[in-house]
């Protein structure tokens, strides 16, 4: 499933658990922590190989992807959606360029960046039990 899209990497028996079935779909809904104030979710429509998201700010889906079976094909395209614009993306091409030189990665900032929350994170809105 994380491979298709879910935004986290848990065990089938969590997932099996949280999918609420609403013909034709089956949805999640995760909650962010640590406030648990912002929702989103994950919809895997019946015969879709990914899923799609919904949140109060917008969602995403794909609309395409590369050749093969439900076990091979990745994503190659997606629609993103918000309240007031949308965009869609696609892959066109992809290329394996020798890596950069060491110095590309390294980075230095004097002074302390804080505008993004790194401690804000998705966990399953559904009880589980101790196993």
């Amino acid at each position: 499933m994380v491979r298709t899209g879910f935004p986290l990497d848990l065990p089938q028996w969590i997932l099996a658990l949280g999918g609420a079935v609403v013909p034709p779909e089956v949805r999640w809904t995760l909650v962010s922590e640590p406030s648990g104030g912002d929702t989103i979710t994950v919809m895997l429509r019946e015969g879709s190989a990914f899923p799609s998201l919904a949140g109060e700010g917008g969602g995403a889906e794909v609309t395409s992807a590369s050749p093969g079976d439900i076990y091979e094909a990745w994503p190659t395209s997606w629609r993103l959606s918000g309240p007031e614009q949308g965009l869609e993306m696609s892959v066109r091409s992809i290329s394996r360029p020798q890596p950069p030189p060491e110095s590309v990665w390294g980075l230095h900032v004097p002074v302390s960046v804080d505008t993004v929350c790194m401690d804000a994170r998705w966990r399953p809105g559904w009880e589980i039990p101790d196993r």
